[in-house]
């Protein structure tokens, strides 16, 4: 019997209140999307016209595996039209989100915005005392970059420890299927596994839930529990933990500043370049090929692309350059990335056909489209800050996809991320610190794979037996 696809592992989902972070919220969602697309979930962004808000939002949270709450200084004291504090409401949305995620012991994150501080356990119904366990972040405007790469870092090595679960959970359960096909008897299920592989009811979430919304909750098996340090938990990646991404250093910016930003990238400028695709992909060792003046003639800010497709920005900004910031969307679906902080010039990975429109903070950012995903072959060097590397084919397994650095640029350590060049999700990250050898990526069974942007170091890429 073919049962039906279970959820995709990875969900995050972003909890908040409209009348007091719905701001703050938005640009953390365009900054999450923007890495992990369809996985980020926010109601007015991921709700489609015509669909049912409830049914859509107690799915959303009953799936996904990292639970963002967004709090700000009136979290706790908001309160409805009858003047009664909306967190004492057993129906209130942000109350039922958080009480299921903490209930299914998913990984919830306080996002502290504004100055807010975490409410006591005592401020709060005792069916979300369990969040001022949970370690929060705060955004403060002061190092918003750094708090950003701060929630990556947990992000990137929850969800890719989920992901490892689910493919090993698949594994296990296509082997079991092919056995039972040939006639052998299955194994007696334990009686642990059999809990953990039935879903149990939320029916008990609130006493005062609503039953229909109770009922609808789905469980997802891969969550992690997220009162388990991550040193206690098995990870795929057996390297130090990454710190925060580095950047090339620029002025502070604030948290409404870099908001603005990105009002700006959308707004966008039509004196901006689009340089037409000539079929022929420059080379890593001269990314700065193309010019305007390659171009035949200046197009218009649409790309058309039937299969996968390489975008490259070049920072050509005179006077007072902060960087470019484009913003490419999918007209298609409405999906969107932002590209930020973009000097010189970089290549990023676009795995999705369709028609797409983008548009710029500054005349002085050229765009161009170059078709496919490259061909890079291993072994292959390249210059920190140039984007994504070409797709190369993924050493056989057991073999390892090996990180040289070559040179730190005064970086103490550097990131990396190896990702599948078919659907651009993660499959193995670490982190190289001076003096240590080569960082060895696991490809995990994919045929194509690539390097995503990586800032501060210089590196040479090979495969390793």
């Amino acid at each position: 019997m073919v049962e039906s696809a279970a959820p995709v592992p990875g969900r995050v989902f972003i909890n908040y209140r409209r009348e007091e972070t719905a701001y703050p919220a938005g640009w953390l969602y365009d900054r999450l999307a923007n890495r992990y697309g369809g996985q980020v979930f926010k109601d007015v962004d991921s709700i489609q016209l015509g669909d049912d808000f409830v049914e859509v939002i107690t799915r959303a949270v009953g799936s996904c595996d990292v639970l963002l709450a967004l709090i700000g200084d009136q979290w706790l004291a908001i309160t409805d039209a009858r003047g009664r504090r909306r967190l004492d409401d057993p129906d209130d949305f942000v109350r039922l989100e958080i009480e299921a995620a903490l209930t299914r012991n998913v990984r919830v994150i306080p996002i502290l915005v504004e100055g807010a501080r975490l409410p006591r356990a005592d401020e709060l119904p005792p069916s979300l005392a369990g969040l001022v366990r949970r370690q929060a972040l705060e955004l403060s405007p002061a190092r918003f970059d750094f708090d950003i790469s701060r929630l990556l870092k947990v992000l990137d090595r929850t969800l890719v420890e989920i992901r490892t679960e689910h493919d090993s959970a698949a594994a296990v359960t296509a082997q079991t299927g092919k056995a039972a096909g040939s006639g052998t008897a299955e194994p007696p299920t334990a009686p642990d596994q059999r809990e953990a592989a039935e879903p149990s009811p939320l029916s008990s979430i609130s006493p005062a839930a609503p039953t229909t919304a109770a009922e609808d909750w789905p469980h997802h098996d891969g969550a992690l529990d997220p009162g388990t340090s991550a040193s206690k938990r098995a990870t795929p990646v057996g390297r130090p933990t990454r710190l925060a991404r580095p950047v090339r250093p620029r002025r502070p910016r604030l948290f409404y500043a870099a908001a603005a930003a990105l009002v700006l990238a959308a707004a966008g400028t039509a004196a901006t370049l689009l340089l037409l695709d000539r079929g022929d992909s420059p080379g890593k060792d001269s990314p700065e090929e193309d010019s305007p003046g390659e171009a035949a003639r200046p197009a218009s800010n649409e790309i058309t692309s039937a299969a996968a497709w390489r975008l490259v920005i070049s920072d050509k900004i005179e006077a007072g350059d902060n960087g470019c910031i484009v913003t490419v969307t999918n007209t298609d679906t409405g999906d969107r990335k932002v590209f930020e902080n973009v000097w010189g010039t970089k290549t990023f990975q676009m795995q999705t056909a369709g028609k797409f429109r983008w548009e710029a903070n500054d005349s002085g950012c050229l765009v161009a489209q170059h078709s496919g995903s490259g061909m890079a072959a291993l072994p292959f060097a390249q210059k920190a800050g140039t984007g994504d590397t070409d797709a190369f084919a993924a050493p056989e397994t057991p073999g390892k996809v090996a990180v040289q650095v070559l040179a730190f640029n005064g970086y103490g350590e550097c990131d990396f991320e190896l990702h599948d060049a078919a659907d651009g999700q993660l499959v193995d990250l670490g982190t190289v610190t001076q003096g240590q050898g080569p960082l060895r990526l696991e490809p995990n069974g994919r045929a194509q794979v690539y390097l995503a942007d990586f800032a501060g170091c210089d590196v040479r890429v090979s495969a390793e037996p």
